[in-house]
């Protein structure tokens, strides 16, 4: 097919040069015209004209019958367009080869002057398809290249400027050369400043809908993977899109996770509404309706369904998407863009007209790809939202059982036990995955597979450091499970505390210093001697601590005192952070628990570092506590240790 096409094409070029051979320079189409005094003029052909016509004529056939072809094959909006394209073209050509091509054959001139007026026909057409219904979003590139012309304009003008004081007052030719390179440089310069200052001229006074998708996407991608809170991520979904297409009404659908009559109907929730709907509004849709739309969606492989178009598509339209369209038309929806993940739909995003028209072809583009990274932060949102909300309901769970407490005590530990089991079936389970991803990683990046490009490096590195936050989760989940069964192994021996925290500091030191965090440690005058502790589990909380302090501190220090009692030792580590509020002290070291400002700060991280910190130092019999002055005014982490611990005998595991 490829060589018949790159052969009929140049088979067109060959004989479009040709004749145009003979136009320019020979008598063969054309050998005179004659002027008759108020009347058409005459033209005398050559003796080629036939062949000049049917060529003409055949391109023409063959351009309806390529347009025909397509309006077959195409649906959609882009059918709209070519059944406006195709009538335009085809009646202004078909009436104007009558009176310009085939009259003048037989010497029949007086209907010569109608060619113009019929092209006005095709012009019609196309205006409408222009306007009404996207065709090359014609509006879009008048705005777009007005910005450009100006922004040249004035650049272009400055060169003049330039040059013109440089004829004036320059006489060196060598300086007059380098002052007119330095100008034409400092003009190249200015042209990005320029074109981001018409932009805001234009977007503030004259076009409300010009933006830069790029932007659009650049801005709002890092705001939406760093929040997990449903209501922000609608408000800021809701801001970007009105900014840039200024809308009248939005709204947001999630599908509700409880089906309706044994899974018949599923319904729609309104999370959030600008203008819509009333509170009782609800969504509800039958399984008729869902096949209709997923054999439509299919239909126009983009997902989006616009309500004015929707309502000229008759051969997609079935009883059931008709009555889908009257939903649309009661709450005045415009536009509809499902939110997938994969193939799996969680809702709808529903927009109402815009101020300023009809949605573009880039206005649509813009709210797809969007769509796409909605769903995803809706949907981490809503996970994270019932993995926080669990502690609350087994704490409202606890409440309903206490009229028998301890049948409600047993089925808890068996909860209890069964969870702990899930935990570290579920963790090791993941653990050789993760290390598989692990090594895959690093054979990847030894170039075992062929040499990587600096893009493709980017994007693994991502998932490396992805992979690695996910076997920090799996090593915190399995430290849990272990510590609540009764597994955890300790190993008391003598140790020295202050090695141990010189130890940590200096594998720390690092990333201290990367941070641009200063560094104190303050020992005790008096030396501390060996006493019995995990080294390697109060490893573990030190620099939890110390990691904590670095992670929430911005700027500022970090100072370490360790002071040296009778009977026990005590470790203060104190930052100049983001402090605690009095209501996240409440929770501080349970499972599952961040703060409010940690959280909107800080999305990475599990909840579950100071809860494992505290449940090794209680095994040690010691404390862990914490204080603040609250908000930006950092935070002191306390650690209490005995000296008195019984050593673990004949180098026995004791837990």
């Amino acid at each position: 097919h490829r060589k018949t096409n790159k052969f009929i094409s140049g088979l067109i070029v060959l004989l479009s040069v040709s004749l145009l051979y003979f136009t320019l320079f020979t008598n063969g189409i054309v050998k005179a015209v004659q002027l008759v005094p108020q009347g058409e003029k005459i033209i005398i052909f050559g003796e080629i004209y036939l062949l000049y016509a049917l060529f003409i004529s055949l391109m023409f056939l063959a351009s309806y019958v390529n347009l025909i072809i397509k309006f077959i094959t195409y649906r959609g909006i882009i059918k709209t367009q070519l059944f406006f394209i195709f009538w335009g073209t085809f009646l202004s050509s078909i009436l104007s080869m009558f009176t310009n091509l085939l009259l003048p054959t037989f010497g029949i001139f007086t209907l010569n002057w109608m060619g113009q007026i019929l092209s006005l026909i095709m012009v019609g057409f196309i205006a409408y398809a222009i306007i009404k219904h996207r065709l090359m979003d014609i509006k879009f590139v008048l705005r777009r290249s007005t910005v450009y012309l100006f922004s040249v304009s004035v650049m272009v003008l400055f060169i003049a400027n330039s040059e013109y004081l440089n004829n004036k007052y320059i006489v060196n030719d060598i300086l007059y050369r380098l002052v007119n390179l330095f100008n034409i440089l400092i003009a190249i310069l200015l042209f990005q400043p320029l074109k981001k200052y018409f932009y805001y001229l234009a977007n503030k006074y004259f076009f409300t809908t010009l933006y830069d998708p790029a932007e659009i996407i650049k801005k709002i991608t890092p705001q939406l993977t760093s929040t997990l809170e449903e209501r922000k991520i609608y408000q800021l979904i809701y801001q970007t899109l009105f900014d840039a297409l200024h809308f009248k009404k939005f709204g947001v659908l999630i599908k509700e996770k409880k089906q309706l009559e044994k899974n018949k109907y599923t319904s729609y929730s309104i999370s959030f509404n600008q203008g819509f709907f009333s509170p009782t509004n609800r969504f509800i849709f039958n399984n008729q309706l869902r096949k209709s739309l997923s054999r439509y969606f299919r239909k126009i492989n983009d997902r989006v369904i616009i309500t004015d178009e929707l309502k000229n598509e008759t051969e997609v339209i079935d009883k059931q998407i008709n009555s889908f369209l009257k939903i649309l038309k009661k709450f005045k929806i415009a536009l509809t863009i499902p939110l997938f993940i994969k193939d799996k739909k969680i809702g709808y995003l529903v927009l109402g007209k815009k101020e300023t028209g009809v949605y573009t072809q880039e206005d649509i583009d813009l709210l797809k790809l969007i769509s796409y990274q909605t769903a995803i932060a809706i949907e981490n949102a809503l996970l994270y939202g019932e993995t926080k909300n669990f502690s609350q309901k087994m704490k409202k769970e606890v409440q309903r059982a206490t009229q028998d407490l301890q049948k409600a005590n047993r089925r808890l530990r068996k909860l209890d036990k069964a969870k702990s089991e899930f935990l570290s079936i579920a963790s090791h389970q993941l653990r050789t995955p993760l290390s598989t991803i692990k090594g895959f990683i690093a054979l990847i990046n030894e170039n075992i597979y062929g040499k990587i490009t600096p893009q493709l490096k980017s994007v693994v590195d991502k998932i490396s450091l992805s992979n690695e936050r996910l076997i920090f989760l799996v090593e915190d989940l399995l430290s849990i499970s272990r510590i609540e069964s009764g597994k955890t192994i300790f190993k008391f021996k003598e140790n020295d505390f202050s090695a141990l925290i010189s130890e940590v500091v200096d594998s720390m030191k690092p990333l201290i210093k990367q941070k641009g965090l200063a560094l104190t440690v303050n020992y005790p005058s008096k030396e501390i001697s060996p006493f019995p502790f995990d080294k390697e589990h109060i490893r573990e909380v030190i620099s939890n601590l110390i990691d904590n302090a670095i992670k929430y501190t911005p700027q500022g220090k970090i100072t370490l005192t360790l002071k040296n009692f009778k009977n026990r030792i005590e470790l203060a580590i104190t930052d100049t952070g983001i402090g605690i509020t009095s209501e996240d002290f409440k929770h501080l070291f349970e499972r599952f628990q961040r703060g409010k400002k940690v959280i909107q700060n800080y999305v990475n991280g599990t909840g579950l570092g100071l809860y494992i910190c505290k449940k090794i130092i209680d095994a040690h019999q010691g404390k862990i506590s914490a204080t603040s002055q609250g908000k930006n005014k950092g935070t002191t982490f306390f650690i209490q240790l005995k000296k008195n611990l019984p050593l673990t005998e004949d180098d026995s595991l004791v837990s």
